[in-house]
């Protein structure tokens, strides 16, 4: 019986290793969107991502974290970015990430915050501003070197659409 228990016992700890011994993978999707994830898109070029796990302290109330990588020394005095906190009240944070890709790659896309179109094309070379009761409404405008302009209009400092 004892034999039977000690096999059993083997057999569940062989069983727990080999699911938490899973790897993180990293790919881009057509678009050129970088995933990470244990189970990459079919047909796509994946390679394995090296994870540092951090140990929290369960002695510390506050719920910081401890290890080499983390710096003691500095304090944050603003939220941490997070899925619970988008940058936009309402929005998902899917539709964050896509605002935030759209950004990285200089496009930009209705619904897009006035900072994020600020991050994909830059500071526009003038505003026109026009508020009233029905809210604020801005155009900007970017001049090229060819002589043509690039308008993004938005409505209270979301962009409602691009010329």
């Amino acid at each position: 019986m004892r034999r039977m228990a000690f096999i059993l016992c083997g057999a569940m700890a062989f069983t727990i290793a080999s699911a938490q011994a899973g790897s993180i993978k990293k790919w881009t999707d057509a678009d050129g969107n970088v995933h990470f994830g244990d189970v990459p898109a079919a047909g796509t070029n994946t390679e394995e991502v090296k994870v540092k796990v951090i140990e929290s302290n369960p002695n510390n109330s506050r719920g910081m974290l401890t290890g080499s990588s983390v710096s003691t020394s500095r304090r944050v005095s603003r939220p941490i970015h997070s899925s619970t906190q988008p940058e936009s009240e309402g929005r998902g944070y899917a539709d964050e990430l896509r605002y935030r890709n759209a950004a990285a790659k200089g496009k930009v896309i209705k619904g897009m915050t006035a900072k994020e179109a600020k991050r994909a094309m830059g500071t526009p070379d003038r505003i026109n501003r026009n508020s009233g009761s029905g809210g604020t409404r801005e155009q900007w405008v970017y001049e090229r070197k060819d002589g043509s302009r690039d308008y993004i209009h938005l409505n209270d400092g979301v962009v409602g659409g691009r010329n």
